[in-house]
């Protein structure tokens, strides 16, 4: 932390005791929780680090025993000088000659058996390879076996866990190594301190319904982090105001930090001018200027300078509406930032509720009209009858049709029945009179625009009908007959019956 005057403070926050990270303890949290740590590392693959576990053993001593190992003075030289051999050269069944772990059973199959010379069947031992490397560094040599040949150890290279009791032999890594601590510190108590430096001239009242005297209310927030002293003053006033304008201010006011403070201003000197600007300022005890803001007084009414809008009198205003201060003016009072204002403001009338509501309205049913005709084009793929129904109005169905729409029978000659539909001719089942793929995306969209074809065919009906005498039919003249006489259709999903007298 770093005071007014430049000088540092430095604060302890772990209570003098060191912080230990790495791979085995990678976070680290404070009892007062103020501090964070998290040590990441890059993580590598065993294989660029481990011995080679594919053929190589690592042989050291048993300390579970109560003898200790006081008793082996060869081993007294702790983890340097564990033993690092080949696979082949350990066994752990005991049946193989000259080689470590050799058991009874290998002295007992060995040819000649007690014939043989002593010490034959122990060559390759754990002493030996002591040995070995040992005689190797008393000649200025490096060692075969030693774990020290393998790597770098550190000072206790072996740890045990308290709470497992597990033991970790630890190495060092000297190949190149990225790692990274990341350290949260809680900033609540870290801030900057500067004293009398930020003031807010937040609001001003100015009375002047008295001729003889005008009130002027003004507040001041101290921003700051820290107590300061502020003192309010009048300046810039009408060079034909009397000279008592100028030197209007108030007594110096302790602020605390945070905190709002409400100054009172009296002016006892008639007013000259009937309406007339004034500077109010906030200064510091260095007569240093902080803030200030161009104040309106009127003569016999009330005037309020509020936030980021211009000053507005009772009277003269009426409605008090705010009118926004320019940039340069908000700043000057002490504000910081851009105004609190919306950029864009976008009003919306009841028509334009309204215009929504039908839009939303009309997007649903339309939606639920094409949901209804999905239905039906799906159950149409199986069922002809509801495939179709509804057609005589939008297609004018039945109505003659070239060749069938199914493959299978496409080449044949086409048969109706008595209600003039296309039938199968060899079952007579009714057949599609549309294409599959029409039927189909008629369905989809059957339920938006059958209502249209109805209201068009009543329409037709009370306003263009017409009527039609017996027409004579003629063979292959495309109109629907029977018995020589054109009929009607039937089987619609809206049918005319039509009287003749």
């Amino acid at each position: 932390m770093q005071e007014n005057e430049g000088s540092n403070k430095w604060k302890d926050l772990t209570n003098k005791r060191p912080v230990y990270m790495g791979t085995e303890i990678p976070r680290y949290t404070n009892e007062p929780n103020t501090i964070a740590m998290n040590y990441v590392s890059r993580k590598i693959s065993e294989s660029s680090f481990a011995l080679n576990g594919r053929n190589l053993r690592l042989m050291m001593p048993d300390d579970s025993h109560s003898t200790g190992i006081s008793m082996y003075p060869e081993l007294k030289a702790g983890p340097p000088e564990y033993l690092v051999v080949k696979d082949n050269q350990i066994q752990s069944n005991g049946k193989t000659c000259n080689v470590a772990g050799v058991g009874y059973e290998a002295f007992a199959k060995q040819p000649n058996k007690c014939a043989s010379p002593k010490g034959s069947c122990l060559e390759n031992q754990p002493l030996n390879l002591l040995k070995h490397d040992h005689d190797l560094e008393a000649v200025g040599k490096k060692g075969s076996y030693f774990l020290k040949y393998f790597g770098l150890l550190p000072l206790n290279a072996i740890v045990t866990s308290a709470t497992t009791q597990n033991k970790t032999l630890r190495m060092y890594y000297d190949d190149n190594y990225i790692s990274m601590l990341d350290v949260e510190l809680n900033a609540d108590e870290n801030v900057m301190l500067r004293r009398n430096f930020l003031a807010i001239l937040t609001e001003v009242y100015i009375e002047s319904t008295n001729g003889k005297r005008t009130n002027i209310i003004a507040k001041v927030f101290n921003n700051a982090l820290i107590s300061g002293v502020y003192i309010v003053a009048m300046a810039e006033c009408p060079l034909d105001m009397p000279a008592s304008f100028g030197n209007i201010a108030s007594k110096p006011v302790l602020i605390g930090p945070q905190k709002v403070h409400t100054f009172h201003l009296e002016v006892d000197c008639p007013l000259t001018n009937i309406d007339f600007y004034c500077t109010l300022q906030v200064l510091n005890t260095d007569s240093q200027l902080l803030s200030y803001r161009r104040i309106r007084i009127r003569s016999g009414d009330r005037c309020i300078c509020m936030w980021y809008c211009r000053c507005a009198c009772l009277l003269d205003d009426g409605a008090l509406k705010c009118n926004h201060l320019p940039t340069e003016s908000y700043l000057a009072a002490g504000f910081q930032g851009g105004m609190p204002l919306p950029i864009h403001v976008v009003q919306y009338t009841f028509i334009d509720d309204m215009i929504a509501m039908m839009f939303l309205v009309l997007l649903f049913v339309c939606i639920i009209l094409l949901s209804m005709g999905l239905v039906k084009a799906l159950v149409g793929l199986a069922v002809i009858s509801v495939s179709e129904w509804g057609f005589d109005i939008i297609y004018g169905l039945p109505k003659r049709i070239q060749k069938y729409n199914e493959k299978h029978i496409r080449e044949r000659s086409v048969v109706y029945n008595d209600n003039l539909w296309p039938v199968h001719p060899d079952t007579g089942v009714q057949v599609r009179s549309l294409a599959l793929s029409a039927e189909f995306c008629s369905n989809l969209v059957f339920f938006v625009i059958y209502p249209v074809a109805v209201i068009w065919t009543i329409i037709k009906r009370f306003f263009f009908s017409t009527q039609f005498p017996d027409v004579e039919c003629k063979e292959n003249s495309g109109c629907p007959c029977k018995g020589g006489k054109q009929v009607q259709r039937k089987n619609s999903s809206m049918q005319r019956k039509r009287s003749r007298y």
